[in-house]
């Protein structure tokens, strides 16, 4: 079933959304940043579960009745495979090709988990009448060592690195006992608030399986259908 090409198109570019908002990502520090991140967090969100509702709309244009009385059709997302095909029978699309039912089953809650890429992304929208998706600036201190073996009697961190150490290093290659060497590093992490995902690794999710699911969608559904008989 190929899709109408202003969807592919909207599939780049929300791919090509997601590649800058990574930088911004990174690079957001401040409370200015962060607002910014977050709107656009919002709009990307939004914009993909809208590419979705547009290509539920398509597949009913293909297999729903043509008797002008259509629907309105969303992306679907219910918590079990029951409510799933009650919606399809109410939408009148009970009748789509058993590999098309297949596809949107798997993104489903049921099928994936309530903690998966598109029940996430569609409780992130469902908000969007509400406020911004929410990021969590989370600071996060680690300590490294590096081709050093180590015995540690007694150490103490402070927030300027390590203030104590009572133990013993030696060299991995040569064995031989040498002075301890850490490594101290500050980092700030990002997080979108109620989902525990890195902002820029779920959105990137985000992008792939939407783009996977689209491509399937098109090769589970024939070529040539008329439209389902009311």
């Amino acid at each position: 079933m190929p899709l109408p090409q202003s969807l592919e198109r909207g599939l780049s570019k929300i791919e090509r959304d997601v590649t800058a908002l990574g930088k911004m990502i990174q690079d957001a520090r401040n409370d200015s940043q962060k607002a910014d991140l977050e709107v656009e967090i919002g709009d990307l969100v939004v914009n993909v579960h809208l590419l979705l509702d547009k290509v539920m709309n398509a597949i009913y244009d293909k297999f729903g009745p043509n008797d002008g009385k259509k629907p309105h059709i969303y992306f679907p997302c219910f918590e079990t495979e029951q409510k799933f095909d009650d919606k399809l029978k109410q939408t009148k699309l009970n009748g789509i090709p058993p590999e098309l039912r297949d596809v949107l089953l798997s993104c489903q809650p049921f099928e994936i988990d309530t903690s998966g890429w598109w029940p996430t992304l569609y409780r992130l929208s469902q908000k969007r009448h509400e406020a911004y998706p929410q990021v969590e600036m989370k600071k996060r201190q680690s300590i490294s060592h590096g081709g050093q073996d180590l015995y540690i009697k007694k150490m103490v961190i402070g927030s300027g690195g390590i203030e104590h150490f009572e133990g013993q290093a030696w060299n991995q290659t040569t064995g031989l006992p040498e002075p301890v060497r850490f490594t101290f590093t500050r980092e700030t992490m990002k997080e979108l608030a109620g989902t525990g995902k890195d902002p820029a690794e779920f959105l990137s999710l985000a992008a792939q399986e939407t783009h996977r699911l689209v491509k399937k969608i098109g090769w589970s559904c024939p070529q040539k259908t008329g439209h389902a008989q009311a």
